[in-house]
């Protein structure tokens, strides 16, 4: 009993520690993309002031819509695996259309930066996020696919 007290233990230890290193991580990304944004944007303080409670929501809202569509799909992926019936998988693809819709949604009425952002700067904002994104992907590919020294 002592001994699957202790394996317990380790396991949570383990799996806490794991928890807090993907925290880290996340506040870490966060940072970078402030820092990367700010500066792309030349964003005045007045500017970020208004900006940044905008921008969040955006992200958490497009977020969200995200998520539900990548669960639907999988669902869809799995009905069709596992070879349900027509009608499983016809429920399963309107529960995924109707995410898409729902996304696509979202993404059309977020809130515009118009009266935050110059028309210049909300262009530099779009470009800025892919580039931001393109700098994320070649962090994580250079850490996962180090070169190899012969």
């Amino acid at each position: 009993m002592k001994r699957l007290f202790i394996l317990l233990l380790a396991c949570l230890t383990l799996s806490l520690n794991a928890q807090e290193k993907k925290e880290n991580r996340k506040e870490q990304i966060e940072s970078q993309k402030i820092a990367f944004f700010t500066a792309e944007l030349e964003l005045t303080p007045e500017e970020a002031q208004l900006f940044w409670p905008v921008y969040n929501q955006n992200c958490k809202n497009s977020d969200k819509a995200h998520w539900a569509t990548v669960k639907a799909l999988k669902a869809l992926k799995k009905a069709i695996k596992n070879e349900k019936s027509a009608e499983e998988i016809a429920e399963c693809f309107e529960k995924y259309k109707k995410a898409r819709d729902y996304e696509y949604k979202i993404l059309s009425d977020m809130p515009t930066y118009e009266g935050i952002l110059s028309p210049e700067k909300v262009a530099k904002l779009y470009i800025a996020e892919d580039e931001f994104r393109w700098k994320l992907f070649h962090q994580v590919w250079k850490k996962e696919h180090p070169k190899k020294k012969d």
